[in-house]
């Protein structure tokens, strides 16, 4: 897959196709939708006590070219922000990641130790590198939000409606059999889900019809005041930073929860 040239895109494309990266990497985050009372959150981890206890921090930015005064500014006000608001809702910062489409230079780094080497939590620039191991790890985030691979799952899926409605040319009467749509099901199932990142796809026939389990009505013991999110995935320590970065020379506090070994940076599928 060709290299993604983040410069040519718009800040809303670039902070939902990064967005979309991180979410697939990291099941467990949450991404937030922007708005004025965001609290500087673009997306978080939950941690092992909760999301009400403590939480990593994604801040995704659109920058991609050197970084003005401007744009550091605005970096500086989201970190400062998600302060607050940790502050003002009780819950603990344990991670805070600047995430661009743009590496840092050395004075960037120097920039960045400064801000952030007295705010008691871990904090990390992930950079253009980076970000594009993870769109090599996951083409079909790339293919349906910036290539033309929304567009091929919709024509699959009309493929699909097509054969559902009654294939032409078949005369009135005649029985149908499976082989009939077998090769069919199988490309459009295989088309699916190659194009789709979001779901998994399944065909099956059966003389009744599928189970459908229904959703629990809200109540005290399911609602966002009372309860933390769960989740089917490993706790926040083995998710929260596929970004390790270790070194002396960083510039960045040390992390106060098991880093991930740098293995979760293999680029192999």
């Amino acid at each position: 897959m060709a290299r993604v040239e983040w410069t040519t895109l718009s800040g809303d494309d670039v902070e939902t196709v990064v967005s979309m990266l991180l979410c697939s990497k990291m099941p467990g985050a949450q991404r937030v939708r922007p708005a004025q009372g965001d609290g500087g959150i673009d997306i978080f981890v939950a941690g092992t006590r909760g999301y009400q206890a403590e939480r990593a921090v994604y801040q995704v930015k659109k920058f991609a070219s050197n970084l003005t005064n401007s744009q550091k500014r605005k970096i500086k006000q989201s970190l400062n922000r998600v302060r607050d608001t940790s502050a003002a809702e009780g819950w603990k910062i344990t991670e805070w990641y600047l995430v661009l489409p743009l590496d840092p230079t050395p004075g960037n780094l120097a920039w960045f130790s400064n801000l952030t080497d007295d705010v008691g939590f871990l904090c990390e620039w992930v950079g253009a590198d980076k970000l594009g191991v993870l769109a090599a790890n996951y083409p079909a985030i790339i293919d349906y939000y910036l290539r033309d691979g929304k567009e091929r799952l919709a024509a699959a899926v009309e493929s699909l409606a097509a054969i559902i409605a009654g294939r032409q040319g078949r005369s009135s009467g005649q029985p149908l059999v499976s082989s009939d749509v077998r090769s069919d099901l199988g490309a459009i199932y295989r088309a699916i889900n190659e194009h789709d990142p979001h779901y998994r796809y399944e065909i099956a026939v059966s003389q009744s019809a599928p189970f459908v389990e229904q959703a629990q009505p809200p109540g005290p013991s399911n609602s966002l005041e009372t309860s933390p999110p769960t989740s089917r995935w490993p706790p926040r320590s083995s998710l929260a930073n596929p970004f390790p970065t270790p070194g002396k020379n960083s510039g960045l506090t040390s992390p106060r929860l098991p880093r991930l070994p740098s293995t979760m940076f293999s680029t192999s599928a």
